[in-house]
């Protein structure tokens, strides 16, 4: 089967809903936190769409390479 960009963002939009609204039913849960390559914008673009707000920038350190990273938040 062969998938289109907008096939990929729509199926990954729908597994992050599904796991916000599955994370939403444990008292325990009162936010759901999210982490994204600075640059990779199709990322961004789901968190904003699942309501997710800004949080902040910064430096993720991995043993692949540093990298600027942005957080995202929601409550559930």
């Amino acid at each position: 089967m062969d998938f289109s960009q907008a096939d990929a963002f729509f199926y990954s939009t729908e597994a992050a809903n599904a796991v916000m609204q599955a994370m939403s039913t444990v008292d325990e849960v009162t936010h759901v936190s999210a982490i994204a390559v600075e640059d990779n914008l199709a990322s961004i673009a789901i968190m904003k769409k699942l309501g997710m707000q800004f949080q902040y920038k910064q430096l993720h350190r991995d043993p692949l390479g540093d990298t600027e990273a942005v957080f995202y938040q929601k409550a559930v």
